[in-house]
C-alpha cells in the first residue's frame, strides 16, 4: 500500500489527490522522495544563500524543490530501490524453496512448485 508524505500516512486511494493527480505520479510520492528530499533543500539553500537571495522572492525557490525533490525521489527508486527490492525477493523466494525442499520429510518428494 503506498502512502503519501504530505502530511498524515494516509493510503492515497483514500483521498481527494486520488482523484485529482494522476496515478502515474502518485505512485512516485513514495518514502525515497520523503526520506531523501532534504539533499534537495540543503543545496537549493546554499545556492540561495550563494545567490544573495531576497527574502521576499523566497518562495519562488519552492517552485524549483518541488519538482527537483520528486525527481530525486523518482530517479532513486527507479535505479535503487527497485532493483534491490526485486533482487531482495527473488534471494527470499529461492532461499525459501530451498528451505522447503531440504525441510520435506523423505519420501514426500519436496520439489518446489
Amino acid at each position: 500500500m503506498r502512502f503519501n508524505h504530505l502530511g498524515l500516512r494516509i493510503p492515497l486511494k483514500r483521498t481527494a489527490l486520488a482523484d485529482v493527480l494522476p496515478a502515474w505520479f502518485l505512485s512516485c510520492l513514495n518514502d525515497n522522495g520523503y526520506l531523501s528530499h532534504i539533499f534537495v533543500v540543503f543545496a537549493l539553500v546554499r545556492v540561495y544563500r550563494l545567490a544573495g537571495g531576497d527574502v521576499r522572492w523566497g518562495f519562488l525557490w519552492y517552485l524549483l524543490a518541488l519538482p527537483l525533490c520528486w525527481l530525486l525521489g523518482t530517479l532513486i527508486e527507479h535505479w535503487l530501490s527497485a532493483p534491490c527490492k526485486r533482487w531482495l525477493r527473488a534471494r527470499l523466494t529461492r532461499s525459501s524453496l530451498v528451505d522447503a525442499v531440504t525441510m520435506a520429510p523423505a519420501g514426500q518428494g519436496g520439489t518446489p512448485p
